[in-house]
C-alpha cells in the first residue's frame, strides 16, 4: 500500500501542476501600452543619424526597441494624419482631409484604437493633443480624460516672428525663462508621471495616449534647451535646396512666403529652433520613461513613441509640412516591447502610421478589427523590398497622391496639374529632386509603383 502512496502522490503533483499553470497564465495581465505622438516631428533624432540633435531618451529607447528608418504618414497635416493613424484607415477612407473636417461627421462613429482597446478590458486614457481639435472633445472612448494641473506660464524672454500674412503661415521662435513645467507638453509630462506613480500599478492594464504639441511651430522652449544649441552652428541650414524640378502646385502657397520672407539668419535661427523644441520634448519623454521604470512597469508596458508627421526646414525649398517631399512625411517610429519585439534593431523598409492599430492590437494580444489599412509590424516582412508607403495631401479640391517604394518615389499629380506623374530617387535625399521618368535608371519602376498609386 505503501507503494501505491508512493507512486500516486508524485502522479498527482505531475498531472495538476500544469492545470494550475495553465490557469495562471489565462490570468496574466496583458502589456500595458504607453502611446506617445508629438506634433511635427520629424527624423532630425540623433538615432537617425542627425549629428545636431539632442535627443538622448529617444536615442536610448531606439536600444531599447525597433527604429523603423522610413516610416510615412498618410497626410502631412495634423488632423487628416491623427485620425487616419487612430482608426487605422487611410484618409480618402475617413473622409478628413482637412484639419476642419471631423472623424465623426455625418453621425460616423469609427472604432479607434483606444475605443478597441477599452472594449476589450483596457483602462484608456488621454491627455494632450492626440486629435486635432473637435475630435479631441469625444469623451466615449476613453476611460479617463487627464488634465493637466493649474500653472504659471512661462514668461517670454526673447522671441522672433517671419509674419507670412496668415497666422497660420507665421514661423515664430520663442525662449522661455524657468522650466518645462510652465508650458503645456511640461504640464503635460507631469501629468503623465503623477498618474504612473499613483495608478500604473493597477491590475488593469492600461492604454495612455500622450499628445505633445512640440516641436509644432512656435518653436517655444525653455532657455536652457536653447542653450544646448550653439546659435553660431553653422550647419544650421536646410539639406538641399536649388535644381530641384517641382510641379506647379506641388508646393503649397505658405511655404512659398516664409521661404522669400527669410533671411540666412532667419532661416538658422528658426532651426536651430526647431531643434531646441526637439531637445525640450525628448526631456518630457524621458521623464516619463523614468516614471515608467520607477513604477517597476518598463518590461510589462508597449512604449510607443512617434511624430504625426514630418516637417521641413527649408529642405528643396519647404518650410513646413503639407507637401509631399520625403521630409514632410517621414516621421520617427520607436517601438520597445519587452519580450515581444527585437532590441537595438533597426527595420529599414517603408512602414505607415495605419499600421499601429494592427501593431498594438498583435502585441497585445487582442484581436485585429477588419478591413483596416495596415498591417502588424511585429515582425520583419519576408519581402521587405515589396513594401510601401502611401500619402496624400490636399490642394483646396484637388489631391495629390504618392507612393514611397524602397529607393523610388512616385506622384500622381492632379488633373488640374495635368495629371501628371513624377518620379523622385530617395537613394540621395540631400541631392536637389529631378524628375526620373523615363531615365534608364528608373526602368520598370513606374509600372511597379503605379499598382499601388492606383489602388
Amino acid at each position: 500500500m505503501k507503494s501505491v502512496l508512493t507512486f500516486l502522490v508524485p502522479l498527482i503533483l505531475i498531472t495538476s501542476f500544469p492545470c494550475f499553470a495553465q490557469a495562471d497564465v489565462g490570468k496574466e495581465k496583458k502589456k500595458n501600452v504607453l502611446f506617445i505622438v508629438s506634433d511635427d516631428l520629424s527624423t532630425r533624432l540623433g538615432c537617425y543619424g542627425d549629428d545636431l540633435a539632442v535627443s538622448p531618451n529617444m536615442d536610448a529607447l531606439s536600444k531599447q526597441g525597433v527604429r523603423f528608418d522610413r516610416a510615412y504618414a498618410q497626410f502631412p497635416v495634423c488632423g487628416p494624419s491623427r485620425v487616419s493613424f487612430m482608426t487605422g484607415l487611410l484618409p480618402t477612407t475617413t473622409g478628413v482631409l482637412e484639419n476642419k473636417d471631423s472623424m465623426r461627421s455625418g453621425g460616423k462613429k469609427p472604432v479607434t484604437i483606444a475605443s478597441w482597446f477599452k472594449e476589450h478590458g483596457y483602462h484608456t486614457l488621454r491627455i494632450g493633443k492626440v486629435y486635432n481639435k473637435h475630435d479631441n472633445s469625444f469623451e466615449d472612448e476613453w476611460s479617463e480624460l487627464l488634465q493637466v494641473d493649474k500653472y504659471k506660464r512661462a514668461k517670454v524672454k526673447e522671441s522672433q516672428v517671419i509674419d507670412a500674412g496668415h497666422k497660420h503661415w507665421d514661423l515664430k521662435w520663442e525662449i522661455t525663462e524657468g522650466t518645462e513645467d510652465g508650458l503645456p507638453d511640461g504640464a503635460v509630462a507631469k501629468q503623465v508621471v503623477n498618474w504612473l506613480e499613483e495608478k500604473g500599478t493597477s491590475e488593469q492594464p492600461f492604454f495612455l495616449a500622450v499628445g505633445l504639441v512640440k516641436p509644432h511651430a512656435a518653436f517655444t522652449a525653455p532657455e536652457k534647451y536653447y542653450d544646448l544649441h550653439d546659435p553660431a552652428v553653422e550647419r544650421y541650414k536646410p539639406t538641399a535646396k536649388g535644381g530641384d524640378t517641382l510641379p506647379p502646385g506641388f508646393i503649397g502657397t505658405a511655404s512659398k512666403k516664409r521661404e522669400a520672407l527669410m533671411s540666412k539668419d532667419d532661416r538658422e535661427a528658426m532651426i536651430r529652433a526647431y531643434y531646441a523644441c526637439v531637445t525640450y520634448i525628448d526631456a518630457q519623454v524621458g521623464r516619463m520613461l523614468e516614471a515608467l521604470d520607477q513604477a517597476g512597469l518598463r518590461e510589462d508596458t508597449i512604449v510607443v513613441v512617434f511624430g504625426d508627421h514630418g516637417y521641413s526646414l527649408g529642405d528643396h525649398g519647404v518650410w513646413g509640412k503639407a507637401t509631399l517631399i520625403n521630409q514632410a512625411v517621414n516621421t520617427p517610429l520607436i517601438i520597445s516591447a519587452p519580450g515581444l519585439m527585437a532590441k537595438d534593431a533597426v527595420r529599414e523598409e517603408p512602414v505607415e502610421l495605419v499600421d499601429l492599430f494592427p501593431t498594438l492590437t498583435d502585441l497585445a494580444g487582442l484581436p485585429t478589427p477588419p478591413d483596416l489599412a495596415g498591417i502588424s509590424l511585429r515582425k520583419p516582412p519576408e519581402n521587405p523590398e515589396k513594401r510601401v508607403a502611401r500619402a496624400i495631401v490636399t490642394r483646396q479640391n484637388d489631391v495629390i497622391r504618392t507612393v514611397y517604394g524602397k529607393d523610388w518615389q512616385l506622384i500622381q499629380m492632379p488633373e488640374a496639374q495635368g495629371s501628371k506623374r513624377i518620379l523622385y530617387s530617395l537613394e540621395a535625399p540631400k541631392q536637389p529632386l529631378r524628375n526620373a521618368m523615363g531615365k534608364p535608371e528608373a526602368n520598370g519602376v513606374e509600372e511597379e509603383l503605379s499598382a499601388y498609386l492606383d489602388n
